[in-house]
């Protein structure tokens, strides 16, 4: 049988959940706190059903560390996995293995959510911008550090219609439909870009160069991205690991443009913890930051100030990708699910092995199986619950620094 095919890619620490464009979800890997979603917390290298609403097709799905939120079909916004800060905000603090409805403001139509490490945003049709989950630095944004239990409306820029959203680590991104950038939270490193590494309870101007057309914006977990119209990447905050491209590792507090070939032309990016893809024109991929486990695409593991050229398998063209902690995934045009990058947990699929420096397609046999599973969602995301000191892991990231630890 010929494998099945995919629609979108996001990937975080070490799960990875994978949705058919039948609509069948289906996740593997890490599941100690249920973010695979099958109501079990046991480790899973081949796939196995996310139980969501029977009927419920899933048209968005993000997730960067432990929690998995899904844009269901019928207009509701479920979420599973870690909930220590509320992110599942449905009252507890409680990990949930299976989906659970987020509690939206009425008459709120939701078109977009986007996880962050332990805070959620959400976008509403009418470009209303809603948050909930940690918020230690200010990264729900509405002036205060206080817990909410549940989605909170944030004031972006005024009068000015938010078109997309992006979590971080504790910092928050929104790009407006005048092509602006605002952000909050955490700005230790700079993060949010307006000259200062003052952290801001409120969303602030990122200082963005003149001219400039803004489409989309992705944040790192102490840094940011955002891609322009005619395909240029600008990036700000953390750099340790070369993650803003720019050639030096050095932290900017202000926006700076990534060192991409003068006619290359970027027109999807996606940020990891400390590394970053970007997607060309024809299909190509474009990777730079950290690569400790060959979540660039790259054999030779190593950090990259630099953005770099990915081989890929012969005739492929990505159609989407999306870069998680030591892991990242792809869809290519033809609806192949591609990935690299760590496998400690099985989040590749299929034979484990310690790491799988270049993209590598998952196996048909793998994709068989997960096209019997009765599911619902269209998407693919990986992500993993949050380090703990007792949790056993090869790699844990602390604050900037990416550290081994016993297996």
């Amino acid at each position: 049988m010929a494998p099945d095919r995919f629609r979108q890619a996001v990937v975080g620490r070490a799960f990875t959940i994978a949705v058919t464009a039948e609509g069948a979800a289906v996740g593997w890997g890490d599941n100690s706190l249920g973010a695979l979603g099958n109501g079990a917390g046991t480790r899973q290298r081949g796939p196995v059903a996310v139980t969501l609403p029977k009927g419920v097709d899933v048209t968005w799905l993000s997730a960067k560390w432990g929690t998995v939120y899904a844009l269901g079909s019928d207009g509701q916004v479920y979420a599973w996995g870690d909930n220590g800060f509320g992110q599942l905000a449905d009252g507890t603090t409680d990990p949930s293995p299976t989906p659970v409805p987020v509690a939206m403001p009425v008459g709120a139509k939701i078109v977009d959510v986007d996880a962050g490490y332990w805070h959620a945003l959400a976008l509403s049709s009418a470009g209303e911008v809603y948050a909930w989950g940690d918020n230690s630095c200010g990264q729900l944004g509405f002036g205060a550090t206080d817990e909410e239990d549940g989605p909170v409306a944030i004031q972006v820029g005024g009068s000015q219609t938010v078109t997309r959203v992006s979590g971080g680590g504790m910092h928050s991104l929104a790009l407006t439909r005048s092509g602006s950038v605002y952000a909050w939270g955490d700005n230790s490193y700079g993060q949010l870009g307006d000259g200062t590494t003052h952290a801001s309870t409120k969303p602030v101007a990122v200082r963005l160069p003149d001219l400039a057309v803004f489409v989309q914006v992705a944040a790192l977990a102490n840094a940011s991205l955002a891609l322009t119209a005619d395909g240029r990447v600008f990036a700000w905050g953390d750099n340790a690991f070369g993650q803003l491209g720019d050639g030096t590792t050095v932290g900017r507090p202000l926006p700076v443009q990534a060192l991409l070939p003068s006619r290359l032309k970027i027109c999807e990016i996606s940020g990891g913890s400390v590394h970053a893809l970007g997607l060309d024109a024809d299909g190509g991929l474009r990777t730079w930051g950290h690569c400790h486990a060959g979540q660039r695409g790259v054999s030779v593991l190593g950090d990259r100030s630099v953005p770099v050229q990915v081989g890929t398998p012969a005739g492929t063209a990505f159609a989407h990708v999306s870069a998680g902690f030591a892991h990242s995934a792809g869809v290519s045009t033809e609806g192949r699910l591609l990935s690299w990058g760590a496998d400690w947990a099985g989040q590749l699929a299929g034979e484990m092995l310690p790491v799988r420096p270049g993209p590598t397609t998952v196996p048909d046999a793998s994709v068989k199986d997960a096209t019997v599973l009765p599911l619902g969602p269209r998407a693919v995301a990986a992500g993993s619950a949050r380090p703990r000191v007792e949790e056993p892991s090869r790699w844990v990231y602390v604050g900037r620094e990416v550290k081994t630890a016993v297996s």
